[in-house]
């Protein structure tokens, strides 16, 4: 979301302000609120606040319906928890609701939208599980070097053997050489 308030170069002081709501429909937290509203703190110190302008508030329904005044709000999480609307606002977020059901473009949309999600999901773990050997492989080269490098073993034998570029092992060889 940052990504879209600021610019490259632009200064953090000029993020905006970023809120992401979460209506729930049991209270999460058991603390008895109907609005819990997060910034992001100092999980060591539990006092110093990052300052960057993101909300998290989390709407608990019954609680809103029964504790907030506005009708209009009120009405709006009653019919979340019933599914009835009472007002005009709600039956026209009703309407809108059966009509977005029923509209096949956008069930087809969505259901592209999620098989190319699963798709680029799959795709990227494939990716992720390659690179991930890809790294491990490297990094078994890498102790293997070094333990040959203690060993008293020529670099250039090393690198043959091991398949590590001869500067890879003799920067290996230097490191060794200073914390002996």
């Amino acid at each position: 979301m940052d990504l879209d308030s600021l610019k490259s170069g632009d200064k953090y002081t000029k993020l905006r302000d970023s809120h992401v709501v979460f209506i729930c429909m049991q209270d999460v937290f058991k603390n008895g609120l109907p609005v819990n509203t997060f910034e992001n703190i100092c999980q060591e110190d539990g006092v110093t606040k990052l300052n960057d302008r993101s909300y998290k508030h989390f709407f608990i329904a019954p609680r809103c319906a029964k504790m907030i005044e506005d009708e209009e709000v009120r009405s709006f999480f009653e019919f979340l928890i019933s599914n009835k609307a009472k007002t005009k606002y709600t039956t026209s977020l009703s309407n809108y609701v059966e009509d977005a059901r029923h509209n096949t473009q956008w069930r087809l949309q969505y259901m592209t939208w999620e098989r190319q999600r699963a798709y680029d999901f799959d795709e990227g773990k494939e990716a992720g599980l390659i690179e991930g050997r890809e790294e491990g492989a490297q990094q078994k080269a890498i102790e293997g070097a070094i333990n040959l490098l203690k060993e008293g073993d020529a670099p250039e034998k090393i690198s043959r053997c091991i398949g590590l570029p001869l500067e890879k092992v003799l920067e290996l060889q230097s490191q060794i050489s200073k914390k002996a």
